[in-house]
């Protein structure tokens, strides 16, 4: 190449009579120049020195050329803690981020997936939701506005009084508006000064009669997924007065 005539061209390749060569940073490892000279600057305009992949950055960076244009990160990874702007390739980032436009507003983030640690979650955690409020048996359990809710299995305890009656539980999956989308009514109903123990999760066999007395399992439907501010009420639907009732609701749930 001393002999040749070689220069850079403002589309982004090196030119010699006519013929191109593409420059690759990746692949290449011909120390090929970038077509306009790379800055490293620090958030006070200081240009910073760049040695050895990978870059450990302390501070507010941006990497821009010399026309001050934010460009990409090709090559190895580069390590950055501080306030960041970042384009193109996925950069690590550990710390509680998001990530904004140069207005602040948070936008997605597109292509190549970026793996960020800290404030950021979307897994599922098993909890329990208990109700064991006694003279009670119109229950609600509310989903929080941050939540949402896959059913896994309802455990209700019914202590009927000596008021007589039949005893019917349901339990409904209700809307925002308390419209039910799904309900469920066991195949056996409750005499007075009685106890019942109900069972209900997916698979579960469908008893027309209690078990040992005191025991009757109901289906769910597979899978009971609830909304936030969407509820579950579980309730005697013939409305026997003083009966008491506990309810424990088993969820997978996770932030919204």
């Amino acid at each position: 190449m001393a002999n040749e005539n070689w220069r850079t061209s403002q589309y982004g390749s090196l030119q010699n009579s006519g013929k191109e060569r593409a420059l690759d940073f990746k692949d290449d490892q011909s120390a090929f120049a970038p077509v306009r000279a790379v800055f490293l600057i620090d958030q006070d305009e200081n240009v910073i020195g760049i040695e050895d992949s990978p870059l450990f950055i302390t501070g507010g960076v941006q990497l821009v050329d010399d026309l001050d244009n934010v460009i990409g990160i090709r090559g190895s990874p580069v390590f950055v803690t501080g306030d960041v702007f970042l384009t193109n390739d996925p950069v690590p980032i550990t710390g509680d981020v998001q990530l904004v436009d140069d207005l602040d507003n948070i936008i997605g983030i597109r292509g190549s997936p970026v793996f960020v640690t800290g404030g950021v979650s979307d897994e599922w955690a098993i909890a329990t939701i208990n109700d064991v409020t006694a003279s009670d048996n119109d229950k609600t359990l509310t989903v929080p506005a941050d939540r949402e809710y896959q059913v896994l299995s309802i455990q209700v305890d019914y202590y009927a009084f000596a008021d007589v009656a039949t005893r019917q539980l349901e339990i409904d999956f209700r809307d925002t508006n308390d419209n039910p989308f799904a309900q469920i009514r066991p195949g056996a109903t409750q005499a007075a000064s009685t106890t019942g123990h109900y069972t209900f999760a997916p698979s579960l066999a469908d008893h027309l009669a209690f078990r040992d007395t005191d025991y009757l399992m109901t289906p769910l439907p597979p899978t009971v997924f609830l909304q936030p501010n969407e509820d579950i009420r579980v309730w005697d639907n013939n409305a026997t007065a003083n009966d008491t009732m506990v309810v424990r609701v088993r969820v997978a749930e996770r932030a919204v």
